[in-house]
């Protein structure tokens, strides 16, 4: 079964089975996620039809952890198509929650499966959006991004401050970040702030567009405080590093904009706001507690492909 799985997932996306082989167990067998994640299988006479999974993705809010899992890999056979394998897949996660013990399904859905998604009863509270900023124009042409990089940021956290309360969001933990850390390619760096006994953590990357933008991406923020002033303190420390890296022409996040703080630090240093945005759904009853959407923190690095 499992190889009927890869072998169409190699097909799909023209990739060597062996390489999506190496992606699948990376995702799924690794220790963190292979006895939590949820794997669907439609099958007819042997014969696979479709595959649905989520990724475990734990979140927390005022110190209380949910069981959420990530919308993940998902494709139907050609062969199968159109007769509703997929949305029976859906059928069988919504009607088995208790089975399948989770809190709340979370996905970040490209526009083509957006609609899908939509017409079996999943949420859309807000789209994550993307502001930008220049960084070094000139000096990003020069050289290597990704070393400039590594000379002033490190490759792992030096350690992993507890998510700010105020906010629900996606646990950063060491296991998780091990987790990530062993399926992820790219180089990924982190930079640590801390000021009053307030501490901010935030994960970046660096990548190349049209072949000669070098955009470093603000992946994701974790604060212990959410509190205006040290955001943008935060952020402004974090500027003046990658400006000094040289590594970037520009500086992006995606993020909730309903969030206040964040919104409101980011734009009085200098971020502007894109048409660009990353489409955020979820499934499941909400409790009272995270019925208000601003306190939401999604961010671009909280999508499992990252």
């Amino acid at each position: 079964m499992k190889e009927q799985i890869i072998q169409l997932f190699s097909e799909q996306y023209n990739v060597p089975f062996g390489a999506f082989e190496k992606t699948f167990n990376n995702f799924y067998e690794h220790p963190f996620q292979a006895s939590k994640c949820i794997r669907l299988v439609a099958i007819r006479d042997k014969e696979v039809l479709g595959f649905q999974s989520f990724f475990y993705w734990p979140c927390s809010f005022k110190g209380k952890q949910y069981q959420v899992f990530q919308s993940g890999n998902s494709l139907v056979s050609p062969a199968a198509r159109g007769k509703g394998v997929f949305g029976r897949l859906l059928a069988y996660v919504f009607e088995n929650k208790d089975k399948l013990k989770y809190d709340l399904l979370i996905g970040f859905p490209v526009e083509m499966s957006f609609g899908s998604f939509m017409r079996k009863n999943w949420e859309h509270p807000f789209d994550l959006r993307w502001y930008v900023k220049i960084g070094s124009p000139i000096r990003s042409l020069l050289g290597n991004p990704e070393k400039a990089m590594a000379k002033r940021f490190s490759s792992k956290p030096s350690r992993f401050i507890d998510s700010s309360s105020e906010r629900f969001q996606v646990d950063y933990s060491e296991p998780f970040f091990n987790y990530r850390d062993a399926y992820s390619d790219g180089s990924y760096f982190f930079f640590e702030f801390e000021a009053d006994g307030k501490s901010a953590l935030f994960v970046l990357k660096i990548q190349t567009r049209k072949k000669v933008i070098r955009e470093c991406i603000i992946g994701k923020v974790i604060a212990d405080s959410y509190e205006e002033t040290f955001l943008q303190s935060a952020f402004r420390a974090l500027i003046k590093e990658i400006r000094k890296s040289g590594a970037a022409t520009l500086i992006s996040i995606a993020f909730n904009p309903l969030d206040k703080q964040l919104k409101s630090a980011t734009e009085k240093l200098g971020f502007r706001k894109l048409e660009r945005i990353i489409r955020f759904i979820y499934y499941g009853d909400l409790p009272n507690e995270l019925k208000a959407y601003d306190q939401w923190a999604m961010f671009r690095a909280d999508i499992d492909t990252w």
